[in-house]
């Protein structure tokens, strides 16, 4: 999350170096994080910068990335990871075919993921690839164009947000299938340029 937060800093270039801050929430005895998975994953991100200093958390290195999962798995109780696999021969037929939105909906580390939400960000360009998206389908090359102007949301099942979002249907797949993390936001007026997504509920923008 720090890593694509990172890479979206500056998208625009109009500076010549984008900062990233990241901070620590105080804890106000609810708890930090959205669900003990996250809560995990933020523990082995702190542990890895104690580990190795501010000096070597470069993003573009691989090794940092290693020794994040290392720790992350390190940890991760077994037996949990393998009550969360949902039909496990289902789950390696579509590993084996390569239906990679299959797998993610039958095996998640974590249980409150994100969904990918495409945002009216420069809708003279943002808007032919919803189009597109509704027209042809979810595929690698159209994801990769999409996302820069998408935006990462906690999948919250019972929230009015749902209601603004409009499922991607899958290149190739059977007629009315979907996939289950990406969407196209409805509602133009719920997106500003400066603040982000509008959540409708609580009025409080979750991010760009």
């Amino acid at each position: 999350s720090i890593a694509q937060a990172a890479g979206r800093c500056n998208r625009n270039g109009r500076l010549d170096l984008g900062t990233v801050h990241l901070f620590f929430p105080e804890d106000d005895g609810r708890g930090l994080y959205p669900g003990g998975g996250y809560g995990q994953a933020a523990g082995a991100a702190e542990t890895v910068l104690m580990d190795r200093g501010a000096e070597g958390m470069d993003l573009a290195d691989p090794s940092l990335f290693e020794s994040y999962y290392r720790e992350l798995y390190d940890l991760q109780d077994v037996a949990n990871v393998d009550r969360q696999l949902q039909d496990k021969d289902s789950l390696l037929n579509a590993v084996f075919r390569q239906h990679f939105v299959q797998v993610a909906e039958r095996y998640r580390v974590i249980d409150q993921d994100t969904v990918n939400v495409l945002v009216p960000y420069e809708p003279e360009t943002s808007t032919p690839i919803a189009d597109e998206l509704r027209r042809d389908g979810l595929s690698r090359t159209l994801i990769q164009r999409a996302r820069p102007y998408t935006v990462g949301v906690y999948r919250r099942r019972n929230d009015a947000l749902w209601d603004w979002l409009e499922p991607v249907p899958i290149r190739g797949g059977r007629k009315g299938e979907y996939a289950d993390d990406w969407f196209i936001f409805t509602r133009p007026e719920g997106y500003d340029d400066l603040r982000g997504l509008l959540e409708p509920e609580s009025g409080k923008y979750l991010g760009f």
